[in-house]
């Protein structure tokens, strides 16, 4: 098992004053910037925290922003706290090798579809991080199913997922909670 507990938290949550404590990553998402110039901004602000940074590929949900590929690369090799780059919807190994040979920082794919699951053993062992860590979006992935029309083997799914990443020592990194607040919109 993997003995590298990792907890990733929006870098939004800050703005309210919510009080962050042991090591926490925080989740910079691509997908809520227009421009990379944002995007620096917030990495440099946060230079104190290791940053896991979100890059949306093939995201079909507002917001969607897209970004040119050369700059992020960029990005994260000039930002010594990017620590992580998370890439959306891999289905396969040779998308988890294609991206390792972009960043320095850890690739963490985003399973987020049924192919995705189908094929997480294979993503899993394509991984050559010394701590392997994998994402679940659990809405994205139900979407899809309801698209395929397999909404009822979910759970299964998503237990497959646990079972694989148990039996590699892969961390999985998921959902825990959800934060509603008054606050939205406005700085406390």
């Amino acid at each position: 098992m993997n003995s590298k507990r990792l907890v990733v938290m929006s870098e939004s949550l800050l703005k309210y004053n919510i009080a962050i404590s042991g090591v926490v990553a925080l989740r910079v998402n691509l997908a809520w910037y227009a421009d990379m110039a944002s995007v620096k901004k917030v990495v440099d602000y946060y230079e104190w925290s290791d940053i896991f940074l979100d890059l949306p590929m093939g995201r079909k949900k507002p917001p969607n922003f897209s970004h040119d590929m050369e700059k992020v690369i960029e990005l994260v090799s000039d930002s010594a706290n990017i620590k992580y780059v998370a890439v959306s919807n891999i289905e396969n190994a040779a998308q988890v090798k294609y991206y390792q040979t972009l960043f320095k920082a850890q690739l963490v794919p985003k399973i987020e579809t049924y192919m995705g699951v189908r094929n997480a053993d294979q993503i899993v062992k394509a991984l050559d991080i010394g701590s392997p860590t994998v994402m679940l979006d659990h809405q994205d992935l139900f979407s899809d199913l309801v698209g395929m029309g397999r909404e009822g083997e979910y759970l299964n799914l998503v237990e497959k997922l646990e079972r694989i990443c148990e039996g590699t020592g892969t961390c999985l990194l998921r959902t825990v909670g959800v934060v509603f607040s008054e606050w939205a919109g406005k700085n406390v």
